[in-house]
């Protein structure tokens, strides 16, 4: 079998879930036990089609409650839960109109979705955020947006980690130079 980046990863995850590997993130040495923790606040995955089962949204719920899931744990307990729901609210009025976070996201198009999926990452602002093949299958006019958002993911002070084939193609298309001045191949 093809021994390959994404298999690599994959094994590697296993063997940290399995307690044979220990895993180093910012200079902190992490044990096996500590995955699971770390997933979701420290280290985000996004697949490559986050309204698949196990992707990273919830459906029937509205995108406001899909954020506010994911942050309010974030934002400690000292913090009341209705401001911390208003500036989450304020914040996302800069990217999508009132009524579309108060429908369930099983009501939003597939590309509202995928942006949708990219900006809760933003706001979670893991440290490291995982993507694994986020172009395959995707229309192109879907690149740009996604290219885009992994930019301002990075500015923001994430890692972004791509997980792909055929980004020699895609970086031929994008015109986000910065982009192109950020993005660093391994195993080329």
């Amino acid at each position: 079998m093809k021994n390959n980046t994404g298999r690599r990863l994959h094994e590697c995850f296993l063997a940290i879930a399995a307690g044979r590997a220990a895993f180093s993130l910012n200079g902190r040495l992490y044990q096996p036990g500590d995955l699971g923790r770390v997933i979701g606040s420290e280290i985000g995955i996004q697949i490559e089609r986050p309204d698949r089962p196990g992707g990273v949204l919830f459906d029937n719920m509205t995108a406001l409650d899909n954020l506010c899931t994911s942050l309010i744990p974030k934002a400690g307990q000292h913090i009341i839960r209705k401001k911390i729901v208003s500036n989450i609210l304020s914040e996302a009025l800069r990217w999508f109109p009132k009524e579309m976070l108060l429908q369930p996201l099983s009501s939003w198009s597939y590309p509202e979705r995928l942006r949708f999926s990219y900006y809760r990452w933003y706001l979670l602002n893991p440290r490291l955020l995982i993507c694994f093949f986020p172009f395959a299958g995707q229309e192109s006019t879907h690149h740009k947006m996604i290219i885009d958002l992994l930019v301002l993911c990075a500015q923001r002070g994430m890692a972004v980690w791509i997980i792909s084939s055929g980004i020699d193609a895609i970086c031929e298309k994008t015109d986000n130079e910065e982009f192109l001045r950020l993005l660093h191949y391994l195993n080329k």
